[in-house]
């Protein structure tokens, strides 16, 4: 109850002050820019070698590999 007290009377009565609906202190940017970058590259990379595998030639197999 302590902090919630101490916030009310410091944060709580400065809110107060301000014009109801006032909007201060907004972002430039989103608090959301750069998460997840890594793992769309990543998923990007993959898409990419499963392409160039589907567009690989018959000849281009190594059947002795295989068996």
């Amino acid at each position: 109850m302590a902090v919630r007290q101490g916030w009310l009377e410091t944060v709580g009565n400065l809110l107060k002050e301000r014009p109801k609906g006032e909007l201060w202190g907004l972002p430039t940017t989103s608090t959301y820019e750069g998460i997840g970058e890594e793992i769309e590259e990543k998923d990007e990379k993959s898409v990419e070698e499963a392409v160039e595998v589907e567009s690989m030639d018959v000849d281009e197999v190594d059947v002795g590999a295989a068996v």
